[in-house]
């Protein structure tokens, strides 16, 4: 995969940082896809960055604890990562709400669900624009000496440009 630029490589949709995005898990047994709506632990997600503040000192409280530590960081996971979910049923084949309690306790009784949730938070490359190099409408430059020029344009706008005032150049 060719970058191209750093911007590419490091652009983040502020959009799908915050709202998040779908991670697809499985199957339930009604046979319904059960996806996540994961936001991105980056700068772009505000909400990310405050919920981690605002849990500082009890993260270093728990840090020689590993239930502790599991219960804090599924607290944080769920206000402010793991934004909803679809397709989670409880024992009783109920779709499960995606409350801040039911997030808590999936979090915590399912470890991997933490490690599944943080990874795909930390992969930026999900969180990508999905075109960047378009402009918008509201982008695109209005002045045509500006605009992107095809490159038949271009080759006729630099002829023009270097015969201005030369009376011996030729252009074929």
């Amino acid at each position: 995969m060719k970058i191209g630029s750093l911007e590419n490589l490091y652009l983040v949709d502020e959009k799908k940082a915050t709202d998040g995005i779908e991670l697809e898990l499985d199957l339930n047994q009604k046979e319904e896809p059960m996806v996540l709506i994961v936001a991105a632990m980056h700068a772009k997600n505000p909400l990310w960055e405050k919920t981690l503040r605002k849990y500082e000192k009890p993260r270093e409280r728990a840090r020689h604890s590993k239930k502790k530590r599991t219960r804090v960081w599924a607290r944080i996971i769920a206000e402010s990562i793991l934004k909803d979910w679809r397709g989670i049923l409880d024992e009783n084949g109920n779709e499960e709400p995606a409350t801040l309690d039911s997030k808590i306790e999936a979090l915590i009784k399912y470890p991997v669900l933490i490690d599944d949730v943080m990874e795909t938070a930390q992969s930026m490359d999900r969180y990508r624009p999905d075109e960047p190099d378009e402009l918008d409408e509201d982008d695109a430059p209005d002045d045509p000496d500006i605009a992107e020029l095809t490159p038949e344009e271009d080759t006729e706008k630099n002829l023009q440009s270097s015969s201005a005032g030369t009376s011996d150049t030729v252009v074929s």
